[in-house]
């Protein structure tokens, strides 16, 4: 704004333009780290969980689309590929955060477990499965 009206030459524009094409670098290489939801392979990770502090969550299934839901706000997963830890590794989206969170699954049958990482500390959250999602029978 002072170059313009100081009759100065721009020196802003560059870093605005810098800033903007890192922004489409990140986005470009999140997309490509990013996988689709696979409604047979996420069908053990549907169901309740609970935290002793937090409370429930319920992970859905949505219209190809995996939902984390706590009641006062929903959340869509992004499956990250090759997480390489086992289980099913997610990326939040919509979240009231200062960027996604993680979403890891673990376990098996009844020792299923769901940890939440929060973006700005880092702290991780065990939620415990609780219950099948009994209408959870996605299409082969």
């Amino acid at each position: 704004m002072f170059e313009f009206l100081f009759d100065q030459p721009p020196t802003f524009d560059p870093v605005i333009r810098g800033a903007i094409a890192a922004t489409a670098h990140q986005t470009a290489e999140l997309q490509r780290q990013l996988g689709p939801i696979e409604p047979v392979a996420v069908a053990p990770y549907l169901g309740r969980y609970t935290h002793d502090v937090l409370g429930e969550v319920d992970i859905e299934l949505g219209d190809r689309t995996l939902i984390l839901d706590a009641g006062e706000f929903r959340a869509e997963l992004w499956r990250l590929r090759d997480a390489g830890d086992g289980g099913g590794t997610y990326l939040t989206a919509d979240l009231p955060l200062p960027g996604p969170a993680t979403v890891t699954f673990t376990g098996e049958s009844d020792a299923r477990v769901m940890t939440f990482t929060d973006p700005t500390t880092g702290e991780e959250y065990l939620f415990i499965f609780v219950e099948a999602d009994a209408q959870a029978t996605p299409p082969a």
